[in-house]
């Protein structure tokens, strides 16, 4: 991953919990567009939205990320009803407050950082394993922030995605 400021470090040293780190992620000025039509509709078509507005106005460089915030847990909000926002970050002197694209910022700070890797059928699997397994002997508890997903940018260049790789970063604080 390559923001600046993201250094990764060991959370414990038993082998489980390797799997998560604590980062510390600047702040981030980003463009976004939002779903409200669940995941498996929404999410593509919020990337295609951002990236054809991204690509027409030449925000995208080699230095921009990518990054989903979801806001639903789907075990819990109806699938059709879930809440994603796709962004990607622009310079900060960029401000845009109305249409279907905005920006804003995404607050900074420490996160629990879970590197994935598997189908859109593990992603379950690995929202339990933070939540449900790490989360609670890890001393930490969630901050009061939006979850970020840190994508690389070929992720939503692909035209199929059989496999998907990137990092789920929860917002955390000391208990």
């Amino acid at each position: 991953m390559n923001i600046p400021g993201y250094q990764p470090k060991p959370v414990l040293d038993d082998s489980a919990n390797e799997l998560v780190r604590i980062v510390k992620l600047p702040s981030l000025h980003v463009a976004y567009t939002q779903t409200l039509n669940g995941y498996q509709v929404g999410i593509p078509k919020a990337w295609n939205r951002l990236n054809g507005v991204a690509a027409l106005r030449g925000w995208i460089s080699e230095d921009t990320r990518f990054i989903g915030v979801p806001y639903d847990n789907p075990g819990i909000t109806p699938r059709e009803k879930c809440r994603y926002r796709a962004c990607i970050t622009v310079d900060k002197n960029l401000v845009i407050t109305r249409g279907d694209v905005k920006t804003t910022d995404l607050e900074g700070g420490n996160y629990a950082v879970l590197h994935f890797k598997g189908t859109t059928k593990d992603i379950s699997d690995a929202y339990s394993f933070l939540y449900g397994e790490w989360l609670p002997q890890s001393g930490y508890m969630p901050d009061n922030k939006p979850l970020l997903e840190l994508y690389p940018p070929e992720l939503h260049t692909q035209s199929s995605i059989d496999q998907l790789e990137y990092d789920i970063a929860l917002p955390v604080t000391l208990i």
